[in-house]
C-alpha cells in the first residue's frame, strides 16, 4: 500500500511494529550479532567524524528534554553498575576525557589565574566576569559542577568576548563573597598599606 499522507504512514508503521514487536526485535538482534564488528566500526567512524555536531545536538536535546534526559541517564547508570568491571573502566575513561577537556578549556583562557597567576590545572575554574554564573549554568542543565558549561564554551568556540576569565578556586570564591565582586588579592592592593585586611 502506498501512503500519500505522512501521518497515516507513520501510524501504520507504528501499528505494524507493535503487532510484530517481538519478531522484529529478535530479527534485529540476530542481524546485529552477525554484523557486530562492522556496525561498531561504522559507529566509531561516524562519531569521530561528527563529534562536535553530536555533542551540540545532545546538549541541546538535554536542555529541551530534562525529564527524559534524567530517565535515560539513570537507566544507563543502572545498566553500567550491573557490570562492575566495565563500570570502573567507563568511569576512568570518562575522568580522562573530562581532564583533557578542562586542560584545553583553561589553555584557551590563558592557562593561569588572571588574578594570582596560579597554574595548577586542578585549582583553575572559569569565572563569569560580570556575574550570573549560577543562572547561566542552570540554564544549560548544569547544577554545581561545570561539565555542561565547559561543553557549551567549547561548542561556542571558547568565546573571547570579555565575559569569561580563568581564575583559581580561591580567587573565584573571593570574588563571590565580596560585595563588589573584587578578589581579596585585588582588594588588598586598593588598601592604603597594600596589605590584606584580617
Amino acid at each position: 500500500m502506498t501512503y500519500k499522507d505522512t501521518a497515516a504512514k507513520q501510524a501504520a508503521g507504528k501499528e505494524y511494529y507493535l503487532k510484530h514487536k517481538e519478531k522484529i526485535l529478535e530479527r534485529n538482534k540476530k542481524r546485529y550479532q552477525e554484523k557486530r564488528e562492522i556496525i561498531l566500526t561504522q559507529q566509531k567512524e561516524y562519531n569521530e567524524k561528527n563529534k562536535e555536531y553530536l555533542t551540540a545536538y545532545r546538549t541541546e536535546w538535554n536542555q529541551k528534554n530534562p525529564d527524559k534526559a534524567k530517565i535515560i541517564s539513570e537507566r544507563a547508570k543502572k545498566k553500567r553498575r550491573q557490570n562492575p568491571e566495565k563500570y570502573a573502566h567507563d568511569l576512568a575513561k570518562s575522568a580522562q576525557w573530562r581532564r583533557k577537556q578542562k586542560i584545553d578549556l583553561m589553555n584557551a583562557y590563558g592557562g593561569e589565574c588572571t588574578c594570582c597567576g596560579e597554574q595548577n590545572i586542578d585549582f583553575l575554574t572559569i569565572d563569569h566576569v560580570h556575574g550570573g554564573g549560577c543562572a547561566h549554568k542552570k540554564s544549560l542543565g548544569s547544577y554545581g559542577a561545570g561539565g555542561h558549561f565547559y561543553a557549551w564554551l567549547k561548542i561556542q568556540g571558547y568565546p573571547q568576548t570579555g565575559e569569561f576569565q580563568c581564575l583559581c578556586y580561591n580567587c573565584n570564591c573571593g570574588r563571590n563573597h565580596d560585595p563588589e565582586g573584587i578578589c581579596p588579592h585585588q582588594r588588598a592592593k586598593q588598601e592604603p598599606n597594600g596589605e590584606e585586611q584580617q
